[in-house]
């Protein structure tokens, strides 16, 4: 089961993949994530995509992806929400 989170540094990349390959986007601080696992070097969370339509309306999606800090930032993963 996923817990509901908050992003806790300025802005966070989410990637597709583990090994920050495949950017999807970017999170600011206080934005809500749902933490799905917490590893070493990772969170695989889950978040909300808006996507415009044909029609021109907006609705939100469910994405997984990767949070991941580089190395010479000092940031522990579970630091991160």
């Amino acid at each position: 089961m996923a817990t509901r989170c908050v992003i806790n540094v300025d802005l966070a990349d989410v990637w597709a993949e583990p090994g920050r390959k495949n950017l999807r986007r970017t999170l600011a601080w206080g934005d809500e994530v749902a933490v799905v696992e917490t590893a070493a070097t990772f969170l695989k969370i889950e978040t909300v995509e808006f996507r415009t339509q044909a029609d021109g309306s907006v609705l939100p999606f469910k994405i997984a992806g990767y949070i991941e800090p580089t190395k010479s930032s000092g940031v522990k993963p579970a630091h991160i929400v």
